[in-house]
């Protein structure tokens, strides 16, 4: 691995200052170490811009050695800033349960971290814990309690609580999720036996931010709506996935029109998705239950419902993560279909892919007897830059410390 002196990264947004800077031995693209030092610090997850409005401040969640976590920035001057300071939960075990798998405590606790709500205009984000729901103001670092969900509707810990911001940033919409009743009209009929999710009650619920007012819940199921995402070019439209009726739902945000994908193809399970702007659309992975959870990579025009699925990378095992560029004409994956631990692109105009960069990661922890335990920090979760220039991720690079590379992708440039 050439290694090559830190540098300052030219983009259209706030990037920290590398630690180090090499080359990677498989493609010859640069990448960048943005975070370093023995405890671990991720950029949010691969739904979410890692920035607040206008790309000025860059987010990141830093751990500390007590195992409490917070949300760090970068302001635009460079200058590194601790944007919060919960203390860790006293007697917090090593482990605890997150639905059916086996999470870090703290991880598990602060999961919803990794998605605040960003505010489309304002320097402003939103997240939960316990059950509250925080505002926080990035640029003066006020933070301050704006509601808290009843615990009958909001069981945060063995559940994620989803949020988001409208594109107008009038509503704030939230997914919350309890284990509870069977509650599903007959309409509703399937459960993918992925896990057992008929009791769980999964609602969305609509506050007027503007107001500062819960107008409630505007959407009840049984299974989670898990991955809530609000439109970024129509504020109208609200976006999820729920794995108990196999399918992806979307939504106008006053409860109306209500429409789904794949909920009657036994061989399409719907996995993770993401907006994908340039082509008003959502570029999704569906998996076949019948066929060893065989994956592939499906875009959902918005405008039509039309599906189209390609070819180009197909993998058996279920779910990764992947991200459209910003003009649309470039998918990025944190999978692929060669032997290389890497990031990888694919063009769908032409049904292709590359690899763009080895990464190593781990993807996951082991307990002491050697069982799985499930760290999102250690998933790549990739991320564009706003002008497309540089791909953003985590990995551990096989030390089980994770932290934050950028990775700049080749042809483009000015």
């Amino acid at each position: 691995m050439k290694t090559a002196p830190s540098t300052t990264l030219r983009t259209s947004c706030t990037l920290p200052a590398p630690v180090r800077t090499f080359t990677d031995p498989e493609t010859g693209a640069t990448i960048h170490q943005l975070t370093g030092g023995d405890l671990p610090a991720v950029s949010l997850y691969f739904t979410q811009p890692t920035w607040t409005a206008g790309g000025r401040h860059f987010l990141f969640l830093r751990k500390t050695p007590d195992r409490a976590i917070n949300y760090w920035c970068v302001d635009p001057d460079g200058r590194e800033r601790q944007l919060t300071n919960f203390p860790a939960t006293p007697g917090m075990p090593k482990y605890a349960q997150w639905m059916h798998r086996k999470k870090l405590a703290e991880e598990c606790e602060r999961f919803s971290w990794l998605w605040p709500a960003i505010h489309p205009t304002q320097p402003v984000i939103v997240f939960p814990l316990h059950g509250e729901v925080f505002e926080l103001n990035v640029e003066t670092g006020r933070c301050e309690k704006l509601f808290a969900f009843d615990p009958t509707v909001c069981e945060q810990g063995f559940f994620a609580v989803y949020q988001q911001f409208t594109a107008d940033g009038k509503h704030l919409i939230f997914s919350t999720a309890v284990r509870g009743r069977h509650l599903d009209a007959p309409y509703l009929p399937k459960d993918a036996s992925l896990k057992d999710e008929s009791t769980f009650e999964g609602r969305l619920f609509r506050y007027d931010y503007e107001d500062r007012r819960m107008e409630g819940e505007i959407f009840v199921s049984n299974g989670e709506q898990s991955h809530l995402l609000a439109c970024p070019w129509d504020p109208e439209i609200l976006f999820w996935a729920n794995y108990k009726h196999a399918c992806l739902y979307a939504m106008r945000r006053d409860g109306t029109g209500l429409r789904s994908w794949f909920i009657d193809d036994p061989r399409a399970h719907a996995g993770h998705f993401n907006w994908d702007p340039a082509n008003r659309a959502v570029v999704t992975l569906v998996s076949d239950p019948h066929d060893q959870w065989r994956t592939h990579v499906a875009r959902l025009d918005m405008d039509t419902g039309s599906v189209t699925h390609l070819s180009s990378l197909i993998l058996p095992g279920g779910q990764w993560h992947q991200n459209a560029s910003p003009d649309g004409k470039i998918i990025v994956h944190d999978r692929g279909p060669g032997s290389v631990n890497g990031l990888y692109m694919q063009d769908p105009a032409t049904d292709t892919i590359r690899l763009l960069c080895r990464i190593d990661s781990s993807w996951g922890l082991a307990d002491e007897a050697g069982q799985a335990v499930k760290c999102e920090w250690l998933h790549p979760n990739p991320v564009w830059t706003p002008d497309g220039r540089y791909v953003i991720f985590h990995s551990d690079f096989g030390s089980k410390t994770a932290h934050t590379w950028a990775v700049e992708v080749p042809d483009r440039k000015d």
